[in-house]
Parts: structure tokens; C-alpha cells; sequence
């Protein structure tokens, strides 16, 4: 492997030296409509002059902008396409220098009387180095949360700790407006799922990026992108939702953009209420153990009502053309409790009848608050893409969990044996975050795009864990646990890209120095750790035609363990399921490697991805043979691989019906010792297929149809069996768009929940789990757009150098006539 990115390197440095003798230059624009509104999701397509052959065609923006790069001097002509309005032809135009051209194009009255429907982007749309998930498009989305609409995304799975992977793989580094999130599983699933999906505009999912972002996450990069204001003046939505599953849900919220020459800003609010349930069901079966029970089972409902405040905000200044400073922010408060329990049963092997049963109740409570803040500033030296940025950020994230438990035991006949048990844990936890980075932009000798940056990062984590335990009529058995954990990871970048005819070359390379300090207070033991890792990054795009390219992409990542996964700590899930920690864990190291065949500009991409992993963080299960409770933890196996291939198709199959598929075939191989478990190699082939459709009917009506299936798999020690989940919805615009109704059936029959199995004590013990929620949830929802929404008019400058250049093309255009 590392002859491999030597060899890559020493290409990309062999081709960098030749040049092109012929100059090329960039056209770009806006399309409109008559009313001055930008026209997003339009058809721009270039056209040679002299015989109309099609050079290039690409789609708008939000804001109506297009953009074709590195085109031959020549005379050409531009046509717009979108459905709704006429077909626009651009006056013929020679190219001898960037050109800006922006068309304005005539809604079709005809089309229009006979349908009402209006082009939008797809739920999925799959671009060259990554796949964004267009959350705002969507009718399920409505009135559910960030986590919920990740279960819908391409290659992308939610597990039962509302940990999220990534193509069969875990790792996954979760940023929210580019900026990284350093959470445990617990605490990032917690986080998604207090995010609404109303105030997401869309995702972002990278497998492989550049050397530019952090190593961490083996699997990749998910970024969730907030909404903002992007047109002139006071804008805004108002949304209410109502769900009912097993228990009722409501939200509501209120987003408000702002803009004003130079200055824009934007803030969103959401109140929500949801009572969630949770329903565990584990067994363990003894096969050979030598206990006279043969098996043993718990069931556990847990009702949990939460109350959740969630604000953002974003504040952006251009100070001139080359300086600008934007800064956002989000806070998040959730506060709610528990009202349940869990039943027990030991069964005899003798005669396989209950022999004793151990009812627990639970009344905890939880409280939470995380607050993220980033300032951005950007300042451009020239127009030749010489820019630098500098960036700072900081999160903090509190939770304060008291868990009350209460056991009482009873045999086969009823009888309570002995006195009730009570336990109580307070968990404070204190996890802050800052950070600072620096980028450096600029084309150097031989057009080649440098790419160039520090980064430091702080994390430290504060544990101070009470545990006391009381048996009626007799003293408090205390317990604690101090743990401290603090990580510190300079980091430096270096990254070059140069286009070379059809070919686009990158290569790049990232250096973390990681300091880690781990101190149990309790037990009085520290354990330091300091590492030095490169990690390169590789890619190689061809492009052999306008409509099919090829691309080549390798990467090394790194997941280092968090600090819930290093405190040795037991945390009490039930009477008998522990989870703990493991100080002595190691990072784990991923070589990545993708090839994508694209297809029809990425309607159509085929992907072969291969994954190897050292030093594998799995999930690893224990029995006691004496107590035979459970022990949850996690330990590093030897590796893990991953192979696998996808597919994926966006085909508007007509005005009116579009489908959107993906198909994820893979194989995931664990291996490795695990103590009083032995030698393990779980190996499973698998799939996963995300399909939706979208239908527009008249009178602005819409339909859409989600489907999700994950066939059996296996994860470390774990096998899992299937789960799929199908939803629809439905929505209706009135009062010319500004109000949108919508109703939708998530997880229609209820079949999106996990059941595993695994074996351990060298075979002698089976573990059979299943976790389900309450995600089968009937919503309907409100959504109230206000404002005036236009794109700021062009400056006196820019209006006067438009007249210019018309009257410039019209001179040429007589010069050519006369000759």
C-alpha cells in the first residue's frame, strides 16, 4: 500500500509538468424568470456556434447561478431548459476571456393552464466527491428528526445506540456546518436525534475527503447543513407538526433570515415534544454452562416524555470584495425522565420452568445542554483564487442523568424473596471542545492548485459518577468514579490538484500528532498516550466525456477511542447488563480505496469500495458464569475488513415521476481474541437498498414514497438480522406557495428495529437482543413562508459593465458580418 501512494505521488508529480498550449476560460450567470426570480434546478446547456455540437450542460443552484469551466476559445451560444417555462436561446457570443451572461426566460402559459408543476432537485443527488441529501425537498422529513432522515440516506445506518456507520462501517465523523462534532455515540445520537429536520437544508456525505479535512472517521465525513437566508430583505417559514406513534409528538418553530446589502443574518427556534419509547427484549441462553439455569430473559419498556429547545443562528458581513467574516452558532436544552421497568426470569434446566423472576422499575430523570459556536473570516489577495481563512470554534456539552432503579426478587411460587433493592447513579458529564485553523488557497506554477493549513484542536472530558447502592434494613454500599480525560491534536496540511486535459489529479497529505491523557481519580491510575500518524490522500478523475467519468480515490483515517468507550466505569442498563469501559484500548487505522464509474453527469455511478482496518474497535460481550449478568465493553481486534460495490440512479422517468435508487452489496469480516471468548471471525455478506419516489401531480400536489431495506449482517461479534421500514407523504402548496401542507406515514408497519445474536464463553453462552422505537409515526405539519424573496439587484458598476460588454459583442458581431 505504500509503494502504491508513492507510485500515485510520483505520477501526479510526472504529469504536473506538462502543460496545455491552448487557453481556456470560465462562462457563468443567472437565469431568471421575468420577475427578476432566480430559477433553481434550470438546464444550462453550451453549444458550438458553427455546427450546434453540445460542449457542456449543467443544472442551477439555489440562487440560479451556473458555471462552465475550462472552455477553448471559440464563438458559442447557451440554451435554458426548465420545465414551466419556454425554451431560452442565448445570442451568439465569441469566447476569448471569462464571460458572465445571464438570461432571463418566459413561463409557458400553455404548459402552465394544462399543469401546474414545477421542477425541484431529487432527495439524493450524487456529485464526483460526495452525495448530498436535499433534506428541505423532502415530504417524510417533515416533523422528525436529523437521525431519523439518516436511516433514509445512500449507504447510511442508525443502529440501536443511534450510533450512525457508514457503508457496513463505523467511525463515521459527524460535522454540523463543517464543523466537527467530538461526541461519544451516546451523546452524538442524543444530539440528532434533538435536531429538527425542518431546520436541515441538506447532507453531505464524504467517503473519502481530501487531506484539507480531519483524519478522524474511517468510514468518512457526514455534514449536516443548516438552512440560511439567501435572498434580499426579511424572509422566514413558521412550521407546526403533530405525530402520533404508540405515544404523541409535537413541534414547532419559527426560521428568520435577513438581508441587506452587505450584512445578512439568520436565526431559527424549535420547541419540541416527544414522548419515545423504548422496548428491549435480551435472552441468554446457557448451552453448556455449568448452572443449573438454562436460560434467562428480560424484558424492558421504557415511556421516556422529553422536552427540547433548539436555537441557530448565523451572522454574515462583506466588509469589501476580498474580506468577509460570518460567525453561527446553536444551542440545544432537553430536559425529560423515565417512567419504567424491566421483568427478569432465570429458567431451570431441569425442567425449563421459571424459577425466579426479578422485577426492577426505573424513575430517572435527564437534563442536557450542548451550545457550538465558530467565527469564519475570509480575505481573497486577488481573483486568481488566493485566499486564506481563518477559523476558530468551540462546543461545550453538559448532561446530568440521576438513575433511580428498585429490584425486587420472587420465586416460582410468587414469594418475594429477601428485601427490595435499590440503586441510584448520578452521571455529570462535561465535554468541551475548542479548536483553530488556518487555510491557504493559491494557483502556483503550472495552474496547480495548492491547498494548505494548521489546525489545533482541544477536547477534555469531566466525569465525576456517584453509585450507591441500598438493600432495605441495611447501610448505603457507596461507589464512585473520577475520570478525566483530556486530548490535544495539532494537525498540519498540505494538499495539490491540477487539471491536465480530460485528467483532474490530486493528491495531498495530513499529519495529526495526537496527545491523549486519560486519569481515573477513583483508582488513582493514569494512563498517557502520544502518536505521530501521516495520513495520505489520493484521487484521479477522468473524464471521457461530457456525460461519463472515472475517478480513482484513496484515503488513511484514523478513529481514536472516545471517553465513555476508556472510563472503566459500570454503568447499570438493568439488573443484569453493565456497560464498561476499557482504558487500555488503542486507536484503530483504515486504508480506504473507491473507484466510481459515473454516468449521464451522475445520474447513473457505479462504486467498488475496499476497507482495511487495524487494530478493529469492536463491541464485545461477557457473561459471568457465576452471577451470569451481562457486560457490554469494548476491546481492539486484529483488523476488519469491508469490500463491497453500489449502484445508484436518479432518472426522471418524466415530467411528472422521478426515481431516485441505490443498492449497496458488501462484506464485512471481523476477526480476532477476545478474552473468555477466544479466537472470533464473523463474516457476513450483506446488502442494503434506499429507494424513493417522487411524483408531481396538478395543482401543486405532490407525492413521496420512501423504501429501506438492510439485509442480515454481521458487526464485530454481532450478527444482525434484517430490518426495512416504508414511508409516504403527501403535500399540497396554496396561497402561491406560501403555505405547504403536509402528511406522512413513517416506518408504515412498524419493521425498523434491531435483532442480534452472538455467542460467547467459547460457544457455551447465546445472547439474542432486540431493540425497538417508536418510529411509526403519522404526522401532519404546516409550514408558513413570508417575505419577499428576490436576489439583490446588480450595483451601478456591475450594470455599466454588462453595457459594455453588449456593446463590445455587438461591434464583433457586425466586424463578423462584414466580413
Amino acid at each position: 500500500m505504500y509503494f502504491f501512494v508513492r507510485l500515485l505521488k510520483l505520477s501526479f508529480l510526472f504529469l504536473s509538468f506538462h502543460t496545455f498550449s491552448q487557453s481556456k476560460f470560465t462562462i457563468s450567470g443567472t437565469i431568471k424568470d421575468t420577475e427578476n426570480k432566480s430559477l433553481e434546478y434550470a438546464s444550462v446547456v453550451l453549444f458550438k456556434s458553427i455546427d450546434s455540437t453540445q460542449i457542456a450542460g449543467t443544472i442551477t443552484d439555489e440562487n440560479g447561478f451556473y458555471a462552465f469551466e475550462n472552455i477553448k476559445k471559440g464563438s458559442y451560444y447557451l440554451q435554458s431548459m426548465q420545465l414551466g417555462y419556454k425554451k431560452t436561446k442565448s445570442a451568439t457570443f465569441e469566447l476569448n476571456a471569462d464571460k458572465s451572461l445571464n438570461m432571463n426566460v418566459l413561463a409557458d402559459s400553455k404548459k402552465l393552464d394544462e399543469v401546474e408543476i414545477v421542477a425541484q432537485k431529487p432527495f439524493v443527488e450524487q456529485q464526483p466527491d460526495k452525495t448530498v441529501v436535499n433534506v428541505e425537498n423532502s415530504i417524510v422529513s417533515t416533523g422528525v428528526s436529523v437521525s431519523e432522515v439518516l436511516k433514509r440516506a445512500p449507504g447510511v445506518t442508525v443502529d440501536k445506540d443511534g450510533g450512525v456507520k457508514l457503508k457496513g462501517k463505523d467511525g463515521v465523523m459527524v460535522m454540523i456546518d463543517d464543523k466537527p462534532m467530538y461526541m461519544d455515540e451516546a451523546q452524538l445520537g442524543a444530539l440528532l436525534k434533538t435536531i429538527p429536520a425542518d431546520q436541515v437544508k441538506n447532507i453531505e456525505i464524504m467517503t473519502n475527503p481530501s487531506a484539507k479535512y480531519d483524519a478522524e472517521g474511517n468510514a468518512g465525513i457526514i455534514n449536516i447543513k443548516l438552512k440560511k437566508g439567501a435572498y434580499e430583505g426579511l424572509n422566514g417559514s413558521a412550521t407546526a407538526a403533530y405525530s402520533q406513534g404508540v405515544y404523541p409528538k409535537a413541534n414547532i418553530g419559527i426560521n428568520l433570515s435577513y438581508r441587506k446589502g452587505k450584512l445578512s443574518t439568520n436565526v431559527g427556534y424549535q420547541y419540541s415534544y416527544k414522548k419515545n419509547l423504548e422496548r428491549i427484549e435480551i435472552k441468554r441462553n446457557f448451552l453448556n454452562l455449568n448452572v443449573p439455569e438454562s436460560k434467562f430473559s428480560t424484558k424492558s419498556d421504557y415511556p421516556n416524555p422529553m422536552q427540547n429547545h433548539n436555537i441557530n443562528g448565523g451572522l454574515s458581513y462583506d466588509f469589501d470584495d476580498k474580506n468577509s467574516i460570518q460567525w453561527n452558532g446553536m444551542a440545544n436544552y432537553e430536559y425529560g425522565n423515565w417512567l419504567g421497568g424491566s421483568v427478569s426470569q432465570s429458567f431451570l434446566r431441569s425442567d425449563n420452568q421459571a424459577n425466579n423472576t426479578f422485577n426492577s422499575t426505573e424513575n430517572s430523570t435527564a437534563r442536557n445542554y450542548s451550545i457550538n459556536s465558530s467565527v469564519i473570516y475570509k480575505h481573497s489577495f486577488d481573483t486568481n483564487g488566493t485566499k486564506l481563512t481563518l477559523a476558530a470554534d468551540g462546543s461545550t456539552f453538559n448532561l446530568f442523568n440521576i438513575q433511580n432503579f428498585s429490584n425486587q426478587t420472587f420465586n416460582r411460587f410468587s414469594v418475594e424473596q429477601g428485601n427490595p433493592t435499590r440503586f441510584t447513579t448520578r452521571i455529570p458529564t462535561i465535554l468541551n471542545q475548542f479548536g483553530f485553523k488556518l487555510d491557504f488557497e493559491k494557483i502556483i506554477f503550472w495552474k496547480i492548485k495548492l491547498e494548505t493549513g494548521a489546525k489545533l484542536t482541544s477536547i477534555s472530558s469531566d466525569n465525576d459518577i456517584r453509585f450507591v447502592a441500598n438493600t432495605i434494613g441495611s447501610s448505603d454500599s457507596l461507589s464512585s468514579n473520577y475520570f478525566i480525560y483530556k486530548e490535544l491534536i495539532p494537525a498540519g496540511y498540505v494538499n495539490f490538484a491540477k487539471e491536465i486535459g480530460k485528467w483532474k489529479l490530486q493528491a495531498g497529505c495530513r499529519v495529526e500528532y495526537t496527545r491523549t491523557r486519560a486519569e481515573n481519580k477513583s483508582l488513582a491510575q493514569k494512563i498517557p498516550r502520544d502518536y505521530v500518524n501521516p495520513f495520505p490522500t489520493a484521487s484521479v478523475n477522468y473524464k471521457y466525456s461530457q456525460n461519463t467519468s472515472f475517478t480513482f480515490q484513496y484515503s488513511r483515517r484514523i478513529d481514536r477511542p472516545d471517553y465513555k468507550s476508556l472510563n472503566p466505569f459500570a454503568y447499570v442498563m438493568d439488573l443484569f447488563t453493565t456497560y464498561q469501559g476499557n482504558p487500555l484500548l488503542l486507536p484503530q487505522f483504515t486504508h480506504n480505496v473507491e473507484f466510481i464509474n459515473s454516468f449521464f453527469q451522475g445520474a447513473l455511478s457505479a462504486t467498488i469500495n475496499y476497507s482495511h482496518t487495524q487494530q478493529f474497535l469492536g463491541d464485545v460481550y461477557n457473561i459471568n458464569p457465576t452471577t451470569l449478568k451481562s457486560q457490554y465493553t469494548f476491546a481492539n481486534l486484529s483488523s476488519f475488513e469491508n469490500v463491497g460495490i453500489a449502484f445508484s440512479l436518479y432518472y426522471p422517468v418524466n415530467k411528472w415521476f422521478t426515481t431516485t435508487n441505490y443498492v449497496y452489496f458488501y462484506q464485512n469480516h471481523a476477526k480476532g481474541t477476545v478474552e473468555n471468548v477466544g479466537q472470533i471471525s464473523n463474516r457476513q455478506f450483506a446488502f442494503m437498498i434506499n429507494s424513493t419516489q417522487n411524483v408531481l401531480l396538478p395543482r401543486k400536489w405532490d407525492v413521496e414514497v420512501s423504501f429501506n431495506y438492510e439485509s442480515p449482517t454481521a458487526w464485530s461479534m454481532m450478527r444482525y438480522k434484517e430490518l426495512w421500514q416504508l414511508s409516504f407523504g403527501i403535500r399540497k402548496k396554496l396561497f402561491e406557495d406560501k403555505l405547504i401542507a403536509k402528511l406522512a406515514v413513517n416506518d408504515v408497519f412498524w419493521t425498523y428495529y434491531w435483532r442480534g445474536n452472538t455467542q460467547t464463553n467459547q460457544s457455551e453462552t447465546q445472547i439474542n437482543d432486540s431493540y425497538k422505537w417508536d418510529n411509526r409515526l403519522i404526522t401532519f405539519s404546516l409550514t408558513y413562508n413570508f417575505g419577499q424573496k428576490y436576489t439583490p439587484p446588480k450595483s451601478i458598476d456591475q450594470e455599466l459593465e454588462e453595457k459594455y460588454k453588449q456593446q463590445e459583442e455587438k461591434l464583433k458581431e457586425e466586424t463578423d458580418r462584414k466580413r
